[in-house]
């Protein structure tokens, strides 16, 4: 009994790394993808992060400079910090999110970082992204419309941001080039870790079955062994 549930759960527990390994597969390969192709320069609808997800894109406008979210609790190498989520408007009236990089945190939480962009219009690349979210999502109440800006906040999606700044955002971000002007940290990859490192633990936990399988037999046939 305890060897057969031993084996259940190391397979269950290998072919969940395989399954995240081929996610990662897709991700990885959907990220590469998007360098290739002709970059789109209009705004695509609500609900395009799916199907256009890592797409680049080539638009004009102006950033908002006065009204930036400070993604809260973003860490980079132990570090915490946030990602500067910068609306661009554009001549059409349209907006999004546009992700200009990580900047670490002050030990100070009442200091936060200079995030400031002049007025001036502007030409920008990225590549369209799902808006982050957290693993838990917990409900957190609206800040005082009367709030300071930049605006700490905690993984607002679409709806959340467009109340704080009073006008619509698309549901998804923007990931500014890493050599684009008027950023910070950007390194962008579709995954922390890649589908190697899931094959790696499947392989770990195959092992740790087949290691239940063996003992097993081992002490099987020690206990019928006949005694000299």
């Amino acid at each position: 009994m305890l060897v057969a549930a031993a084996l259940a759960v190391a397979g269950t527990a290998a072919r969940w790394q395989l399954d995240r390994a081929a996610e990662k597969e897709v991700l990885f390969a959907a990220f590469a993808a998007g360098d290739t192709g002709d970059a789109l320069t209009e705004l695509p609808p609500d609900g395009a992060a799916g199907a256009l997800r890592y797409r680049r894109v080539s638009l004009s406008g102006r950033y908002d400079g006065g009204h930036q979210i400070l993604l809260d609790n973003i860490p980079a190498d132990g570090r915490p910090g946030y990602h500067v989520l910068t609306p661009l408007r554009l001549v059409d009236g349209s907006a999004v999110l546009v992700n200009r990089g990580w900047v670490p945190a002050d030990g100070d939480r009442s200091r936060l970082p200079d995030v400031a962009l002049g007025a001036a219009d502007v030409t920008i690349s990225g590549r369209i992204d799902r808006l982050p979210q957290p693993s838990v999502r917990l409900a957190a109440p609206p800040g005082p419309a009367s709030a300071p800006w930049p605006r700490r906040l905690f993984f607002p999606d679409a709806a959340a941001a467009s109340a704080e700044l009073g006008y619509r955002v698309r549901d998804y971000q923007l990931l500014l080039d890493p050599s684009a002007p008027d950023g910070f940290r950007r390194d962008w990859s579709p995954a922390e870790f890649g589908p190697e490192h899931h094959l790696g633990y499947a392989v770990q936990w195959a092992g740790l079955g087949l290691t239940a399988v063996v003992l097993w037999v081992v002490l099987s046939l020690r206990r019928r062994a006949p005694s000299s």
